[in-house]
């Protein structure tokens, strides 16, 4: 999961585990850290 910050992603998280979803993930600091990484972003 992704989000801009991260915060929003974390509760999405729960929620899926807590559905039965056994493999989910969060990006840590969200799409805010990754380009502050400089990491690729595609927008279409």
């Amino acid at each position: 999961m992704v989000c801009k910050q991260g915060q929003a992603a974390g509760a999405a998280v729960t929620e899926l585990s807590q559905a039965g979803f056994s493999r989910v993930y969060k990006l840590k600091g969200g799409m805010a850290q990754w380009q502050a990484d400089n990491l690729p972003v595609v927008k279409r």
